[in-house]
């Protein structure tokens, strides 16, 4: 890890370059665009001391999805990728840092997209002489960030993919359950994550109910639950046993320095679950986004 300076309006990396780096804000500020320097350039947010950025590009090998402008003249940590481990290693606590800063804008953008898909219905349920000030100028914000983001490449499949492979043996707790067993239920505290070994887990939201819907499977090598051992927040969905023999490693927030130790690899694993997840969502809310673009131009 070394110091980098940057003056006011430096570019610090451009979108498409190769993201062999990332960054620590020590002083200053820095703001994110898509399209820089292009007639539909857009500044997403502006980042402050304590933040990181770069990230996803060096925990995904992907090229840079944004370019990075210094707002002020700024002091920055710059971690090259290939120093990751040595800084996690050096620094364990930054394992919990990052992956709460990747949570974080998760939690942001699904607000988002949870606001962008209720004004859709909205829009297509109303008549034009209903359209309030206000409304028009929420139609015009979702139609600048699709027209901000039309013509972007979408993460490859292998990126959203993630790494394979079997989780390795480690000191932390793992449990076996019967098919059918409430893991957690909606509503609860979440105060740790889970990583499944061998078997599938569901997860459901209305479980056990009439309007019950089944959101997705986690299968072995898979994660589930990171959101609420992160921000220590309820969970928003239930997690059931699907098979016989389901076998799931807990991880807890303080186990997260022994897991680096003892298996790096599944913690690389975590934070690619994490990258690739808000990389899906990034796409859904730009498709949110369209939706409403194409309603406004039918």
């Amino acid at each position: 890890m070394s110091e980098v300076q940057f003056k006011a309006g430096e570019v610090i990396f451009y979108e498409g370059d190769e993201g062999n780096c990332f960054y620590e804000i020590i002083e200053g500020k820095v703001g994110i665009y898509v399209n820089y320097d292009k007639e539909d350039q857009r500044m997403l947010t502006v980042l402050g001391p304590g933040k990181y950025f770069g990230e996803l590009a060096v925990i995904e090998a992907t090229p840079r999805s944004t370019t990075v402008i210094a707002v002020s003249d700024v002091t920055l940590d710059e971690v090259p990728a290939e120093k990751m481990s040595e800084f996690f290693a050096d620094d364990p606590d930054m394992i919990l840092e990052i992956m709460t800063h990747i949570g974080d804008r998760i939690r942001a953008l699904s607000e988002e997209y949870v606001e962008a898909t209720e004004f859709y219905n909205e829009f297509i349920s109303i008549s034009s002489e209903k359209k309030s000030e206000g409304f028009m100028a929420k139609l015009k914000k979702y139609i600048d960030v699709y027209m901000s983001g039309k013509g972007s490449k979408k993460a490859s499949i292998e990126a959203m993919r993630g790494e394979t492979g079997s989780v390795g043996n480690n000191s932390l707790a793992v449990e076996k359950y019967r098919k059918g067993t409430v893991i957690f239920n909606k509503g609860e505290l979440g105060n740790c994550m889970y990583a499944v070994q061998n078997g599938v887990v569901g997860i459901y939201t209305n479980y056990d109910s009439s309007d019950e819907i089944k959101l997705t499977e986690i299968k072995a090598n898979g994660f589930f639950g990171e959101m609420g051992m992160i921000a220590q927040e309820e969970r928003s969905a239930t997690a059931i046993a699907e098979e016989d023999n389901t076998t799931v490693e807990i991880i807890r927030p303080e186990d997260l320095n022994t897991l680096f130790k003892e298996n790096p690899s599944e913690v690389d694993m975590i934070l690619r679950h994490l990258s690739s997840r808000l990389r899906k969502l990034t796409e859904d809310y730009m498709e949110a986004c369209k939706r409403i673009y194409d309603a406004y131009n039918i």
